[in-house]
């Protein structure tokens, strides 16, 4: 079994985080090199930790070893979710052929893998939608409904069900503010930044962990390289009316 370690300066970063038995699981694309000078990324990894601190890898999928077929340097963002005690990763693939990006989604009985390509082809592909097909977060309710979300700038949601899914469009929805706020931030991680600012890049999502919610994202304040990022973890505050407050970027939170 590997050792659990600190993975800030590996270049693990558009995070998603789930609570599996206990357990966190980071499912996240992979910068390739601090050297970058573009997005490059060639695999897509599966880590998971006991304390939201050290984290052991649990997997690695190569786009080569599944429908795929060969290396690709745009092995972009990714989400997993369980249904009836099987996992589902789905990922977004930047598509060999050039046609425009997609979705794919691997499966397993593990929440780190081994995983399976079941479909042998993307789940989305890349003219499915009228926003490009990348990106993707799922949303399981209460009553085990499972629905994936994906696009840029226009976004798609979709109810699933066994490797099927609608085209119905859900909302309205009414737009609340910022989730980070530069006011907020420590001195580091507001000047040591994205091109457009603070507010940019900041891909991930929230999650539960032993009854404190949490708002997980990429990071480049340690790289200063905003093509070899990480990821950082914050904790989440609520106003007096139960809105969720702007999260806190500095070195108090749950690292």
């Amino acid at each position: 079994m590997r050792e659990a370690i600190n993975i800030i300066g590996l270049g693990v970063t558009d995070p998603h985080i789930h609570v599996f038995a206990d357990r966190a699981y980071l499912y996240a694309s992979h910068d390739y090199a601090a050297t970058n000078t573009r997005f490059d990324m060639r695999d897509w990894q599966v880590w998971s930790s006991d304390d939201l601190l050290n984290w052991r890898l649990e997997s690695t999928l190569k786009p080569e070893d599944i429908y795929i077929g060969g290396a690709i340097d745009g092995c972009w963002a990714t989400d997993a979710v369980e249904k009836d005690g099987t996992y589902y990763w789905a990922f977004s693939d930047m598509n060999r052929s050039g046609a425009g990006p997609q979705i794919g989604m691997v499966v397993s009985d593990s929440p780190g893998g081994p995983w399976t390509d079941a479909l042998g082809g993307p789940l989305l592909p890349h003219d499915c939608a009228s926003t490009p097909a990348y990106d993707p977060c799922f949303f399981k309710e209460d009553d085990g409904c499972v629905y994936i979300l994906f696009g840029v700038w226009e976004y798609c949601i979709a109810k699933m069900s066994d490797y099927a899914m609608s085209e119905s469009l859900y909302g309205p929805y009414a737009y609340r503010g910022c989730v980070v706020d530069p006011d907020k931030m420590e001195k580091r991680f507001r000047e040591n930044t994205w091109p457009h600012g603070p507010t940019q890049g900041r891909h991930g999502n929230y999650f539960e962990w032993k009854g404190q919610w949490y708002f997980t994202y990429c990071e480049m304040a340690f790289s200063g390289n905003r093509f070899f990022r990480d990821f950082w973890i914050s904790r989440v505050e609520y106003a007096d009316d139960g809105r969720i407050l702007p999260i806190g970027v500095d070195s108090k939170c749950i690292r």
